[in-house]
């Protein structure tokens, strides 16, 4: 599977053929960071102008969460290796 960010959505395809699998839309577009969690279970698109962070599962279309990491922004967004924690790296000094 392949995790890629269009504006405001983030698709998931198929390796083999590029096919969509999934896609989810986020508010706080563009998006400019992705990520999977090291067990596959989740994804993250985040906008690091407006500090923010949607979070979704994979295998529930229901689950979803944000988190708001503030004005200053993020420089950086990664996955701890819980598989289950984000850590968010603010910009500035």
């Amino acid at each position: 599977m392949i995790l890629t960010a269009v504006d405001d959505r983030l698709v998931i395809r198929r390796a083999d053929s590029f096919l969509i699998e999934r896609t989810w839309s986020v508010e706080s577009a563009p998006i400019t960071h992705i990520g999977w969690s090291w067990d596959s279970e989740y994804v993250f698109g985040a906008n690091s102008k407006q500090g923010i962070v949607n979070v979704f599962k994979i295998t529930d279309e229901t689950w979803n969460a944000r988190v708001v990491a503030g004005a200053e922004g993020l420089a950086r967004v990664e996955w701890a290796p819980d598989g289950r924690s984000i850590i968010c790296f603010r910009s500035g000094a």
